[in-house]
């Protein structure tokens, strides 16, 4: 194995659907708690909670303790801007999911249209739901 940054790990991390769920819903730039999280990626809160020490060691999101909750957040810019760029390529090459609503875990396309919008994807006027799979 070559040495160097091990892209491999960082592409696990996002490559599971409900993590990358749970990075999805935190571009916006709000801290949420692991049961938000939960929430948005369609899973139990052991499970998210699974999840976020797995990207807590990773080095993608931080917590923030205030009071009895932790609030979770992505470590930096550059942990957006990794996935807007998936969320681009994955457009641009046709690997699109459509949500259907929070009954189902997903976001709705109008809160994704804003986080699209917000970071400054470009995605040529295409209605984007998605680009994560079910996490079911």
């Amino acid at each position: 194995m070559k040495a160097g940054p091990d892209i491999a790990l960082v592409a696990s991390l996002v490559g599971d659907p409900a993590r990358c769920n749970m990075l999805t819903a935190l571009m916006s730039g709000r801290a949420l708690t692991a049961s938000e999280l939960a929430q948005e990626a369609g899973v139990t809160p052991q499970t998210a909670s699974s999840h976020l020490a797995k990207l807590e060691a990773g080095g993608l999101v931080e917590p923030e303790k205030q009071g009895r909750h932790r609030y979770y957040r992505l470590t930096g810019p550059d942990v957006a801007g990794v996935l807007e760029g998936l969320m681009g390529l994955a457009a641009r090459v046709g690997h699109l999911r459509i949500r259907t609503g929070h009954a189902t875990g997903w976001v709705r396309d109008d809160q994704f249209r804003l986080v699209c919008s917000g970071a400054g994807a470009d995605l040529g006027g295409r209605s984007l739901a998605f680009v994560c799979d079910s996490p079911r």
